[in-house]
Order: structure tokens, then sequence, then C-alpha cells
């Protein structure tokens, strides 16, 4: 989008401009930085919103530049999967990117239509990506149900997708226990600790 600004990346507050992204381009795939070799030590990165462009947070990478973990997000907050499906930055970044592992980890929010809009979404993967997908079928909460859970679970045996069960190691809690963290939906402190030994 044209009217998009850009991104400002310093190696510490008001410290040295690393990078200027432009968030204007057409292919967001195209708009990935990487930093040079930054001195071995700790570092204060800051990113500065310039125009039309809202920063939405960032992922740090466990590793090096040719080892670790690097997780790429391309949803936002409060999404459906309907939402990432139509945003073309998403599937743009997988075809760019190529990663290891695709983590499909939507559906809190699509009330009625998990079952269609999932399977689309899993059509339009496939279709610029041919590497291994996982599904993360959401626990049982407020906004989804122990009927939604098991329709999770058949959609990753249908398209042959590696499932992740959040339901598993979090869906049977009380609404009210303190594992929960506001709406009866996000996980709080003792929630999160389940799920990571999950």
């Amino acid at each position: 989008d044209p009217s998009y600004g850009s991104l400002i990346v310093r190696d510490g507050v008001g410290g040295t401009v690393l990078a200027t992204i432009s968030c204007s381009g057409a292919t967001k795939g195209g708009n990935v930085w990487t930093s040079g070799a930054l001195t071995l030590a700790s570092h204060t990165i800051e990113v500065e919103s310039v125009g039309n462009t809202k920063w939405a947070g960032g992922f740090a990478h466990d590793g090096n530049r040719s080892s670790g973990v690097r997780v790429w997000n391309l949803s936002l907050a409060g999404w459906t999967t309907a939402d990432i499906s139509t945003a073309a930055r998403s599937f743009d970044f997988i075809e760019t990117m190529q990663p290891d592992l695709v983590i499909l980890a939507t559906g809190t929010n699509d009330s009625a239509s998990y079952d269609a809009w999932m399977r689309a979404h899993v059509a339009a993967v496939r279709n610029v990506y041919a590497g291994p997908i996982a599904l993360w079928v959401p626990y049982r909460s407020a906004q989804f149900s122990a009927s939604q859970v098991t329709l999770g679970r058949t959609i990753a045996s249908d398209l042959d997708l590696a499932p992740i069960d959040a339901d598993t190691a979090i869906g049977n809690v009380p609404i009210e226990s303190s594992r929960w963290a506001g709406f009866g939906v996000h996980p709080g402190v003792e929630g999160a600790i389940l799920l990571s030994q999950h």
C-alpha cells in the first residue's frame, strides 16, 4: 500500500540507525530485514514508526545468523482465520521465506465458521507452500467450545496436519480458575506453565 510509512531500526534508544524499512511495497516478503553482525554484548533495539505504519511487535531469534529457531508471526491480535486468509502479506511471506514449518494457530475468534474457514485456509497455504503444516487446536474456553476442539482434531486428521492439541494440556480447566487471565480466554501464569510442559 503506497500510503504506508516506514520503520526505523536503531541500535540503542536514539542510537545508530541500522536500517530504514519501507512498508509501502506490495510484496511484504521484500521488506524483511536482517541485521549485520552486532558486537557481542547486550543491545537495546529501538523501532520507530514513521508515517502510517504501526509496529505490532517482534520476535527474538534464538541462535545466530545460521542456526537456531526463527519465528515469523503473520497474524494480528483479534484476527479470525478468514482475516488472515485474505491478507496477501501472509501468503507472500510464506512463499518468500519457505519456512521449515508453518503453524496455523487461529480459531479462537472464529465462532461457528471455524470448520469452513480453516479448511479453506489450509488449502490457501498449500497453494504457496509444500512443506509440513501443523494445526494448533485451541483449548476450550469462553470462546471455543468442546465441540469445536473435537472439530479441530478432525480437521487435522482429515487434512494430514500435525496436531498441536492445547486442549489436552489446559482445556478442562474451569473458566474461573486462576490458570486463566482476561475474558476466560487467555492463559494466566499457571496456564502458560501447563502449556509449556505439554
